[in-house]
Parts: C-alpha cells; sequence; structure tokens
C-alpha cells in the first residue's frame, strides 16, 4: 500500500485552492464543475473535511446542476482507451483513462453524498455509476490490481476500491459468469453481504443492473424476496417502466390471483409494457388502414450479459436491437423461431430481429461469448384493452 501522506498533502492544497468567494463565484459549466467535484471527492475518499464555505457552496449547487455534470462525465466514458493486450500497458492514453476513471469515482462519491444531504435521488448518478460499472467489466478482463496502481502513480494512495476485484497480477484471469458484473457486484457474489441497499434495488428494477446481487440474495431471503416483487409490482402499477429482466425474475415467483401468469393474448394488467393498438397487425385489420403508429420499449440491461435492448412495435410487427457492449460479448439472439449470428453492417455491435406479431408472449433468447446467456418473455398488449 502506498504511502497516503503525499495525496492527503495535493488533496488538501486543492481543496484549500477551491475559493467560494472567487472562481467558483461564477457559474460553472458541467464540464469544468466536474474538476471542484474531483477534488472534494478526492478529500472524502482520504477523510479530509472541506471548509465551511465550500460545503455550503457545494450545497447551494442546484441539483439539476449537478446531474448535467453526472452525465458530461458519463458521456465522456466510452472515449476511454483500454489496453487490447497486457503489452499495450505503456500507452499514455491508457493511464490518462485510468486516472480519469478514479477522478470518476471521486465524483460520484460526492454525489452520493449529496443524494444524502438532499433526501433526494439524483437519476443522472446512477446513469453515470452505470457507464462506469460496464467500463470496469472490460477493464478487468485486461488490467490487475497492480496494473491500476501503476498506471495511477502517487494517486494510488487513494486507494481504488472500483478495482478491488480485478485480478492479482500473479493471478490469470479465466471468463467466468461474473466477468460481466461490475467489480462490486462480483465482490458481492463472492462474499456473501448484507441485503442489497434500496438505491441498488432501483436499478436493478428500472434498469436490470446487478441482477446477480439482487436476486441472489432474493434467493436465500423469502422476506427480501416478497418485499421486491411488491417493489416491481408497484413500479408497474403507478405506469412506470420496469426491466425486462426485473419483470421475468417476478413472472417467475409463485402466481397469485392477482399477478397470474398470462394465457394465450397478453392481458393489458399482466403486459410488461403497453403499446398503441395501431402498433397490432389486429387493429390495423379491424379498421381497414394501415397500422401508422410505433412504439419503442428500453427492456434494460441483459445481464448477466454486457448487452442491452430496445424492442421497437410496429405495423404488426416487433423487432428487437440487441445492443452488445464489446465485439464478442454476444453471439446469438433469438425470437421465438427467428435468430441471427451476425451483426448489423452498419454497426458490428447491434443485432437485429423482426417478425410479424400480434400481442401474443414471444421469448428472446440472447447468447454470449463468456457469459452464459439471457432468456426472458417479451408480453406486450394494447394500450386501450378494456
Amino acid at each position: 500500500m502506498r504511502d497516503p501522506s503525499g495525496a492527503r498533502a495535493e488533496a488538501r492544497a486543492a481543496l484549500a485552492a477551491l475559493d467560494p468567494s472567487g472562481q467558483l463565484s461564477k457559474p460553472l459549466d458541467a464540464e469544468a464543475l466536474l474538476v471542484p467535484l474531483a477534488r472534494l471527492g478526492d478529500g472524502i475518499r482520504l477523510s479530509i473535511e472541506a471548509a465551511p464555505p465550500l460545503r455550503r457552496w457545494m450545497r447551494a449547487l442546484p441539483s439539476e446542476t449537478l446531474e448535467r455534470a453526472a452525465d458530461v462525465l458519463a458521456a465522456e466514458v466510452d472515449g476511454w482507451t483500454l489496453p487490447t493486450a497486457p503489452r499495450h500497458l505503456d500507452a499514455p492514453a491508457v493511464a490518462a483513462s485510468v486516472r480519469r476513471r478514479d477522478e470518476a469515482a471521486s465524483v460520484a462519491t460526492v454525489l452520493r453524498r449529496e443524494e444524502l444531504a438532499r433526501r433526494a435521488d439524483l437519476p443522472a448518478l446512477a446513469r453515470l455509476e452505470a457507464r462506469l460499472e460496464a467500463w470496469d467489466a472490460q477493464a478487468s478482463r485486461i488490467l490487475s490490481r497492480e496494473d491500476v496502481g501503476a498506471l495511477l502513480g502517487d494517486r494510488a494512495a487513494i486507494e481504488p476500491g472500483w478495482a478491488e476485484t480485478f485480478h492479482a497480477q500473479a493471478e490469470t484471469p479465466v471468463p467466468s459468469p461474473l466477468a460481466s458484473l461490475a467489480p462490486d457486484e462480483a465482490a458481492w457474489v463472492r462474499s456473501g453481504a448484507c441485503a442489497p441497499p434500496d438505491s441498488l434495488v432501483e436499478r436493478y428494477v428500472s434498469r436490470g443492473l446487478h441482477r446477480a446481487r439482487v436476486e441472489g440474495y432474493a434467493r436465500g431471503d423469502e422476506p427480501f424476496a416478497d418485499e421486491l416483487a411488491e417493489s416491481i409490482d408497484a413500479v408497474r402499477e403507478a405506469g412506470r417502466p420496469v426491466s425486462l429482466v426485473a419483470y421475468a425474475w417476478r413472472r417467475r415467483r409463485p402466481a397469485t390471483e392477482e399477478h397470474a401468469a398470462p394465457a394465450g393474448a397478453v392481458a393489458a394488467s399482466q403486459a410488461f409494457a403497453l403499446v398503441p393498438s395501431r402498433c397490432f397487425a389486429r387493429a390495423a385489420a379491424a379498421t381497414g388502414e394501415a397500422a401508422s403508429e410505433s412504439a419503442t420499449i428500453d427492456l434494460g440491461h441483459l445481464s448477466p450479459l454486457a448487452a442491452e435492448a430496445r424492442a421497437v412495435v410496429e405495423a404488426g410487427r416487433l423487432t428487437v436491437h440487441v445492443y452488445a457492449e464489446a465485439s464478442g460479448d454476444v453471439v446469438r439472439v433469438e425470437l421465438d423461431g427467428a435468430s441471427t449470428s451476425t451483426p448489423d453492417a452498419d454497426d458490428p455491435l447491434r443485432f437485429t430481429l423482426s417478425i410479424p406479431w400480434s400481442n401474443e408472449a414471444v421469448t428472446l433468447r440472447v447468447k454470449g461469448a463468456r457469459d452464459g446467456s439471457f432468456e426472458a418473455p417479451i408480453e406486450l398488449a394494447p394500450d386501450d384493452e378494456p
């Protein structure tokens, strides 16, 4: 472990240079705001408390301003460089990207503190963390913990917790079902820790993230599983979207009269999502007109695969787009009788299937090269069904 005294001295100097009555008194754009946010986060990670005027400045920032900064940082992630092999570790762009990843951890740290202080969620923080988790999953396949420390230099004294579950240098990373999980998820699976926090459950319900952690805990704790089912039901009954991962888990729970599995055509009360009736072939036939409306449904993260999906319903057809995070993360997509192993010509990370469809339940299956497979029903219904 590196001596943190130098990092603490540098962090104190950086915090002292932040003057709320000087340069911080002027409005900062989202990109410029990331600099003081990272310095504040460094201080928190090193147990250095910011001066009261700086804390008051931070508290006075509108939540919308913090969210814009988080979204700007999230948009950077795709541009960060990873080595394609261990021999490329000395590339300057790799060191710069690993350092930026650690600065992002500090930004996320200070935003999490603000969520608690303001007693309000910052949705952009969840989006940022999801992008960071995806990057970590890729980085952990090449970089070891020692690599991260060496690339960070003196900054490694801040202790990059985000790399804790990267393999040790003496180990050979072996692809496993945990490979697509973010480091904190993989560590939880290995250690068997306490119940997932509400913020993590919310990301599971809305995006399908942290599946191993949430569903793994639910398998061993029936009261938690009951609460999770109630949470999913409450979100759906409020008309808010849920991830296909969470929906599929809920459908596998013991059926009750209120949440019984559908037979044949999907009932509106049981559907994963509702779409305009003119998107359905049967609606077009009834009116004698061509269906002109379309509906796009976000299916969320296809955990345990490093992929997301989206469905489009239009003119009596169901089209599913599966987006791999990297080449090789997806090798085959099936939608009932249709299948493809070939990515789209204009996007090598996107797989597309389209089938004739009314409102019957269909099954989506996606196979990954390393991380197993994903399977779940897609059950949609017209939004005007009585």
